[in-house]
C-alpha cells in the first residue's frame, strides 16, 4: 500500500491464561488508546484493522503474513464507531461515522489507494454503532442507527442500511421501532442474503432482533423479549455455510453472555458465561470454526479481562485470554484464533492455533 508503514513495538506474551491448554500471542498493534476495533483475516493470513483512536482519529491496521509485522496509516482526522469487511479481492472496506457531524462515512482501498466519501442520507445525526458486509458481488451494505431524522424536531431511534447497486446507495428502513439498532452488526451469505443482528434498547421495545433481506426490504422479528428490563447490548452475528445466523449478545440485567441460533426454524439461546459489569458501549466478538461451531469473545468489565467461550459436546468452555477487551472483534481463519481489542496500553492483538481440545473437552 502506498501509505507509510511504521513498524511497530511487539509485545510477546507467549503464555496461556486461564484453563485454556493453548498459549496466545499478544501484541500491541498501536500503543495509543484507541477503541471499535474491528478485524476481519483474508485467506492468505494477512489481517486487516479498522480502529478508532482516543482523539477520534480513524486508523487502518494491516499484519504482513509473509512480514509478521503490523503497519498502520490514518485514514481520517475525525471518526468514530468503525466496522470492516472484505471483498471479494480480500480489499478492506470501512464503515464509520464522521465525529462531530454525524454523518455515515465509508472508506476502502481498491488495490492501489483509499477512498472515502460520505454518504448522504435524509438523516440528522447518526450516532453510535455502523456496520458494514460486502456481497459476493462486491456491493457493500451498511448499517447505522439514525439517531435524529430530518422531518422531525425529535429523535428517530431506528435501523437503515445503505447498500451500493452498482451506481447509488439505496436507502432502506431494517426497523422503526422506536430504539431498535443502536448496537447492530450485519453479515451476508453466499447467496447475497444480507442478515442483521440488533439490540432495541427502547424500556418499552427492548429487545434481542434479527432481520433478512434479499435485495429487497427487510424483515425483521423479535428473537428475544425483554420489555420493561435493561434489554441487551453488544450484538454481534456470523453466518454459516448453511446461511443460518448465529448471535452473540450481553444482556443487561442478568449480566450474562447469550449466544442464540435458529434450530430447525426455531430460535435458540444458551447462557455462554457471566460477567461482573458491562462496559457501554461495547460489541462482542462471534466466529465460527470450518465445523460450524461457535466462538465468541466478550469483556468483562468487572474482572477487566477479555474471555474466550466455545461451544463443545461438553458445553461452553471459557478461558482468559488477556486483561482489557473493550470492543473486541474475533476471527477464524486457516485454523487460527485471532481477536482484537482495547487494552491499557493500546490496541491489541491475540491469536493461538486450533487445538483438538476446542472441540472434544
Amino acid at each position: 500500500m502506498t501509505a507509510s508503514r511504521s513498524i511497530l513495538f511487539i509485545l510477546w506474551l507467549g503464555c496461556a491464561f486461564g484453563d485454556g491448554a493453548a498459549s496466545w500471542t499478544i501484541e500491541t498493534i498501536d500503543a495509543v488508546a484507541a477503541t471499535y476495533a474491528s478485524l476481519r483475516v483474508a485467506a492468505s493470513g494477512d489481517a486487516h484493522v479498522a480502529y478508532v483512536r482516543a482523539d477520534h482519529v480513524l486508523n487502518y491496521a494491516f499484519w504482513d503474513h509473509s512480514l509478521r509485522r503490523w503497519f498502520t496509516t490514518t485514514l481520517d482526522p475525525g471518526g468514530d464507531f468503525s466496522s470492516l469487511a472484505l471483498d471479494s479481492k480480500q480489499r478492506p472496506h470501512i464503515s464509520y461515522i464522521g465525529y462531530g457531524t454525524g454523518k455515515l462515512k465509508y472508506a476502502f482501498w481498491d488495490g492501489s489507494a483509499w477512498h472515502s466519501q460520505a454518504i448522504e442520507t435524509p438523516t440528522g445525526r447518526i450516532a453510535y454503532y455502523t456496520s458494514i458486509a460486502v456481497a459476493p458481488d462486491d456491493h457493500p451494505t451498511i448499517g447505522f442507527y439514525e439517531y435524529i431524522g430530518l422531518d422531525t424536531d425529535g429523535y428517530a431511534l431506528r435501523l437503515r442500511t445503505v447498500t451500493w447497486n452498482g451506481s447509488q446507495w439505496e436507502l432502506r428502513t431494517v426497523d422503526g421501532t422506536r430504539g431498535s439498532g443502536k448496537f447492530n452488526d450485519v453479515a451476508v451469505d453466499m447467496k447475497g442474503g444480507r442478515h442483521m443482528a440488533y439490540a432495541n434498547v427502547d424500556y418499552g421495545n427492548a429487545s434481542l432482533r434479527y432481520a433478512y433481506s434479499f435485495n429487497g426490504p427487510w424483515k425483521p422479528e423479535i428473537i428475544g423479549g425483554v420489555s420493561g428490563e435493561n434489554g441487551v447490548y453488544s450484538t454481534s452475528i456470523a453466518v454459516d455455510k448453511e446461511d443460518v445466523p448465529h448471535i452473540s449478545c450481553t444482556h443487561t440485567r442478568k449480566l450474562v453472555v447469550q449466544y442464540t441460533t435458529r434450530v430447525a426454524g426455531t430460535w435458540k439461546t444458551e447462557v455462554v458465561g457471566s460477567v461482573l459489569r458491562m462496559a457501554v458501549p461495547d460489541r462482542n466478538g462471534i466466529a465460527l470454526d470450518d465445523e460450524g461451531r461457535p466462538y465468541i469473545s466478550y469483556f468483562d468489565a468487572g474482572a477487566g479481562t477479555l474471555n474466550l467461550a466455545h461451544k463443545t459436546a461438553a458445553g461452553w468452555q471459557r478461558e482468559v485470554v488477556d486483561s482489557g477487551g473493550l470492543n473486541n472483534s474475533l476471527q477464524i481463519q486457516n485454523g487460527e484464533l485471532w481477536v482484537v481489542y482495547a487494552a491499557t496500553d493500546g490496541l491489541r492483538a491475540a491469536r493461538r492455533k486450533l487445538i483438538a481440545e476446542d472441540s472434544s473437552r
